[in-house]
Formats: C-alpha cells, structure tokens, sequence
C-alpha cells in the first residue's frame, strides 16, 4: 500500500480529496496529473470541497475506465490566486452537453446525474462560474469561485 501525501496545498481537506483520487486513479491505470498551488488560504467549506472535488473527480475515473489504458489521462488543476480556480480535464468517449448538463449514457438514468447537480448547486450557493466542454476526445469540468470571507 502507497502511503505519504503525493500532493501538497496546504489545505487538509483539498490534500486528503487529492491524494485519495491519485490512489484509485492509479489502480485504474489512470495517468492523474496535478497542477495546484499553496490553498492554505482557501475558506471554502470542507463539504462544498468535497462535493465539488469527489464529484468531479469520480466522474473523469469513471470515463477514463472505458477507454484503452493508453488513453486514459486526467489533468487537475487547483489554483488560489483572486479567485480559486478547480478545473478536471480528461480523456473521455463522446459526451453530449446541453446547457451544463450531460445526457447520460446509462441504462438506469434516474439514478445518475446527482454529483453533477450537486456540484451546480454549490458552484450557484458560490457564485461561481461553472462550465462543462467536451472537444476531441477531451472532457473539461471548470468552476471559478470568488473568494470571499463568507465562504
């Protein structure tokens, strides 16, 4: 078993999310690449981190489990600066958007689509900026949070 923090921000709640996801990442054979700066700042509240992160996170592993393992890449991005910018880009099968919304694809559509309306609720409790893309081959879940004391 891998043990020690393989990234560091600063903030425990963004470093245990992070390091979590690299572990099952890995088993997946998923290459996880981070860019990320010092969050030790970062008022956000640990359940509106955590929602946003695990949701995202989770889904980007999920796509990437049906892609050749050559082809499965996720890039993170976790940046304080005058607002906190968290960004998932990874490699996926053609998605269909529509608004921020993401047909599904699964048999039992009901029960999917939670995480994503989970993460637009606090992205809109937030105020932030929330986008979905998908261009050749490549998936991307943005949000652009003002910082505030309130949060």
């Amino acid at each position: 078993m891998e043990r020690g923090m393989l990234v560091v921000t600063h903030n425990a709640t963004v470093d245990a999310i992070l390091n979590q996801k690299i572990l099952i990442a890995r088993k997946d054979s998923i290459d996880i690449r981070f860019v990320v700066n010092d969050l030790s700042a970062l008022k956000l509240q640990a359940t509106d981190l955590t929602v946003i992160m695990s949701n995202l996170l989770d889904n980007a592993i999920e796509a990437c489990r049906k892609l050749p393992i050559a082809d499965r890449q996720i890039e993170v991005k976790a940046l304080l600066e005058e607002t906190f910018f968290f960004s998932v880009r990874n490699r996926s099968l053609p998605v269909l958007i529509y608004g921020d919304q993401i047909a599904t694809t699964k048999q039992d559509a009901q029960m999917h689509g939670y995480g994503l309306k989970n993460v637009r609720a606090v992205a809109h409790r937030c105020r932030a900026l929330f986008e979905l893309h998908y261009e050749e081959g490549w998936f991307l879940a943005c949000l652009d949070i003002p910082v505030s004391p309130e949060l």
